[in-house]
């Protein structure tokens, strides 16, 4: 993290080289009176979109942080396209860390998803919840310096989520238990290759044997070994392999 700004802030307005912005009421409470950034401070502003920029706080009017654009960053999305979908745990601070660590792997997209043995329940009662789980991503995403937002979908089941997936540039793998995952290798190439990439992963009470039939049918199955991971691990696992396949020229 040396040599970088100090601070990190969501700024939605239009940024252009040496135009001045202002936050919002809430990331200047933060940049003001939480992180008591000083006048002439060099910060750095993402709009969730790809932007980046680095802006030096120049005033403050009625609570309200002022800064000038100094430079700024075009960050393209990396291809291909990784989203998350995962079973809601039950306790919902595992699935808070889901989404932050999500956040650091510059997913595209997370689902919750809902199936035979997870929480299904408690995701609609949790529908409040959504706003929070949005902040969750936020904040991970300032800390991580991350330019392009994860989109928080709302809660499909799994069979509605297999049936929306479509292209013959997306790869679909999906981590199941030991026995029922498939003999078929996973291809580094192809992974390149694809547009998107959807990473699945089951309840922790494990998928039902219709669901695991439908998942070999049209994914890529795999498995982590014989431990059982909880949402946690499977999620982050997944991610890091997805993410390093994609990123080196292996065969």
């Amino acid at each position: 993290m040396n040599g970088l700004p100090a601070g990190c802030y969501i700024c939605v307005q239009q940024m252009t080289t040496g135009s001045c912005v202002e936050l919002d009421e809430t990331e200047s409470h933060h940049l003001l009176h939480v992180a008591r950034t000083e006048r002439g401070s060099v910060v750095t502003l993402l709009n969730g979109e790809g932007v980046c920029a680095q802006a030096r706080l120049m005033e403050v009017q009625k609570k309200i942080a002022r800064l000038r654009i100094e430079r700024l960053t075009i960050v393209m999305r990396e291809k291909p396209s990784v989203s998350l979908a995962v079973s809601v745990p039950r306790n919902e601070s595992a699935f808070e860390a889901i989404l932050r660590m999500s956040a650091e792997f510059g997913v595209e997209r997370v689902v919750p998803l809902m199936s035979a043995r997870s929480e299904s329940y408690r995701i609609v009662k949790r529908a409040d919840r959504m706003e929070r789980w949005k902040k969750v991503i936020r904040n991970a995403c300032k800390q991580s310096r991350t330019a392009w937002f994860p989109t928080l979908s709302a809660p499909l089941p799994i069979h509605d989520l297999l049936d929306q997936i479509d292209g013959s540039k997306t790869i679909v793998l999906a981590g199941i238990e030991p026995q029922y995952a498939s003999a078929h290798p996973v291809n580094p190439a192809a992974i390149r290759d694809a547009d998107e990439v959807f990473w699945i992963v089951g309840p922790e009470g494990g998928w039902t044997e219709g669901e695991a039939d439908r998942l070999k049918a049209g994914c890529t199955a795999i498995s982590f070994g014989q431990s059982i991971l909880t949402s946690v691990t499977a999620s982050v696992a997944g991610l890091g392999v997805v993410r390093f396949l994609s990123r080196n020229n292996l065969e």
